[in-house]
């Protein structure tokens, strides 16, 4: 008998193979049949963190970051053109590692500099519907198990989610983490940095959960799949606000 993990996934692949014979369409189908592919063959190609990928998400076994007046300092005036230098201020006190990029984005957010939204017809699209990938979007995901949860990452590129409790209801941030564990997110307004796990806002969430990280061509399938049934068969929980 094949472990119980490959057998879950097999089932998750074949329910999802007949509803993406739904109103989905061929490009979105294509998208997340090659996520459950990578997912089927143990995720990163690598064998031997097949039994760590599993499709079933552990809300109790979410890692706990704790609380620290330093995450209080960062989460006050974190839409402030002078947050940058309340950071820097910060690092003679509390001695953190957070570091700015050359990245200044403008009209995007964390989520969508995550699944790399920001340069694909993706952006497009959220402008034209005025529809975006937020905390509900990353909802659905959960919900519909298009994105695998890993546990624990390792040294493998994924993502990083955060939330105020340990229920995948109300995500409040996301971030790209790296093979040396350090994170890269978009904060506020403008500015992406790259930080450690616990070096974010206090307001960001206490619980973070790490999934496999799509592509940017399966990122903007699965956005413009949300953005397709967002009118006709999403649930009202998953919907842009006001539609």
């Amino acid at each position: 008998m094949p472990p119980v993990p490959r057998i879950i996934e097999q089932r998750r692949a074949r329910s999802a193979r007949q509803e993406l014979r739904g109103p989905l369409g061929p490009l979105h189908a294509a998208a997340v049949r090659g996520m459950f592919r990578k997912a089927r063959f143990a995720g990163y190609h690598c064998a031997a963190h097949a039994a760590t990928t599993t499709s079933i998400y552990q809300e109790d076994q979410m890692q706990e970051i704790p609380l620290t007046d330093l995450r209080n300092e960062l989460a006050d005036g974190l839409f402030s053109e002078k947050h940058l230098e309340k950071i820097e201020r910060l690092r003679q006190t509390h001695h953190h590692s957070i570091r700015r990029t050359s990245h200044q984005l403008v009209g995007t957010n964390c989520f969508a500099y995550a699944f790399g939204l920001t340069d694909t017809s993706a952006r497009e699209l959220m402008k034209s519907e005025n529809i975006f990938a937020d905390s509900r979007f990353i909802r659905w995901l959960f919900v519909k198990k298009h994105i695998t949860e890993i546990d624990p990452p390792g040294d493998h590129e994924c993502l990083a989610f955060y939330f105020l409790e340990p229920r995948l209801i109300h995500c409040k941030h996301a971030a790209i983490r790296y093979p040396d564990g350090r994170l890269e997110s978009k904060w506020g307004t403008y500015l992406v940095y790259q930080h450690s796990i616990e070096e974010v806002p206090s307001n960001y969430g206490d619980h973070v959960i790490f999934t496999e990280k799509p592509s940017n061509e399966e990122a903007d399938a699965l956005f413009a799949a949300y953005v397709r049934l967002c009118q006709t068969s999403l649930p009202s929980w998953a919907r842009p606000f006001g539609n």
